[in-house]
Parts: C-alpha cells; sequence; structure tokens
C-alpha cells in the first residue's frame, strides 16, 4: 500500500513519514525525544541526505510528534510549518494532552493531565517558519500536495494530501483497532467529524496515521457512518 516515494519510521509510539522528493522532501512530525538520529539515518538509507529535507509537517504539537523535531531542524535546516493556531504551544515546547474519548482514554487524559510531570510531556522548543490557516499548497516545494487544517484531536491539527490520494493524518485518526479509525484521544468530537467529512469528500484512497497502521477508505467510511449517527 506505501507509495514507492514514501518512507514510514517508527519514531517511539508514534509514526514518523518521509516524503522523498529529491532536495525538496518533507517529513511528517518528529516522533518523540532522542529518535532524530534514528530518523535521519533511516532517511539516508533511503536516499535523502539530511540537507535535503526541505519542510518537516507539524501535525499537532503533542510531545509524541515534536519531541525530536528541535534537534532535527538544527541538522538538517528544514522549515517547520505547523497551524496558526497552535504556534505558541511549540514555541512554549508544551500541549496539554487532548480529552479522552472511551472510558479508559477519559480516565488517563483526566490523571494525566493532573499527575504527569511536565517534562515527560514536553520538549525543547522550536520557532514556526511557516504558521497556515485554513490550507497551503506546497508547489513551491516542487511537489503536488497541500495542508489542510483538520481540527478535532486538537485545535489545530493538520493532515497533508500527496498526489491527491494519499493523505497524512497525524492524530485526526488512529488505526490501533481493526476497521476503526476512531482516536482515543480527542479534543472535540463534532469537529473531528466534520474533518473526516472533509477527508471524504477529497475522495482520497489511502491514509498515514501517527498511531497505528496505514489503512484504506472504507475503513474511514465505515468509522464515520458508525459515529455520525450518535
Amino acid at each position: 500500500m506505501l507509495h514507492e516515494k514514501i518512507i514510514r519510521i517508527d519514531g517511539g509510539r508514534v509514526n514518523v513519514y518521509l516524503v522523498l522528493n529529491g532536495s525538496n522532501s518533507i517529513l511528517i512530525d518528529a516522533g518523540i525525544k532522542g529518535k532524530a538520529q534514528k530518523i535521519l539515518d533511516i532517511a539516508r538509507a533511503s536516499g535523502c541526505s539530511p540537507e535535503d529535507i526541505a519542510i518537516i509537517i507539524v501535525t499537532h504539537t503533542h510531545y509524541d510528534h515534536c519531541g525530536s523535531l528541535a534537534e532535527l531542524k538544527s541538522k538538517t535546516g528544514a522549515r517547520i510549518l505547523v497551524h496558526e493556531s497552535e504556534a505558541p504551544s511549540l514555541e512554549q515546547g508544551y500541549k496539554v494532552m487532548p480529552k479522552g474519548t472511551l472510558m479508559y482514554s477519559r480516565v488517563l487524559s483526566s490523571v494525566g493531565n493532573r499527575i504527569l510531570p511536565k517534562k515527560w510531556t514536553s520538549y525543547p522548543p522550536v520557532k514556526a517558519d511557516m504558521e497556515i490557516g485554513d490550507r497551503h499548497a506546497l508547489e513551491n516545494f516542487g511537489i503536488e500536495g497541500e495542508v489542510l487544517h483538520t481540527p478535532g484531536h486538537t485545535a489545530g491539527s493538520l493532515c497533508f494530501v500527496f498526489e491527491r490520494e494519499h493523505v497524512f493524518v497525524g492524530d485526526t485518526a488512529f488505526h490501533i483497532r481493526e476497521n476503526s479509525a476512531f482516536p482515543p484521544f480527542a479534543d472535540d468530537i463534532q469537529s473531528l467529524l466534520q474533518s473526516w467529512k472533509k477527508l471524504l469528500d477529497g475522495n482520497y484512497a489511502y491514509f498515514y496515521p501517527g498511531h497505528g497502521t496505514p489503512f484504506r477508505r472504507d475503513v474511514l467510511e465505515k468509522t464515520y457512518r458508525k459515529y455520525i449517527k450518535r
């Protein structure tokens, strides 16, 4: 299912994706702390030098997606793209855990935000180079793709659409349970469902989540139909 230009990398409890595009290659998210070297080693093995990574798209600013961001920016010189509403969190190096959507995740979120030391869920702060609003085309980077605002998991969550059919969704959708894309954490379920509707209306075929395995459109369709009725 993976496109020949897409490399999936284990960023430590989260997926990091590399889209190969010569000297304008793109990294989606940055994993937890301490994963920069691993990410760059895999990039090199795929024929992509650190200097070839031109942009790092931050799907949202939780620690598991931004832990190695500062180090990766330093080693690649890449420009950092984030939604304008999450740029302040990126500069602080911290964002609270989102609300739970299931019984067990509600407990985890509530307890985690109260008792987890902030140092566990913080990361080296980073200043964004590009702050976007609703959508942003990447034609200036010589790639057929655009970044979409898809709130729900967080208010500033982003998805990256590559070649009109591959979508990197961050935590806008999970695939840790078979035949379900529903995330265990999201700040606003109604906004999340509206974002899913936007993705389904785009007729995209393949989805690449931050957690779990890539999945096809039918999984998102089934999950959407299930939850839109509630």
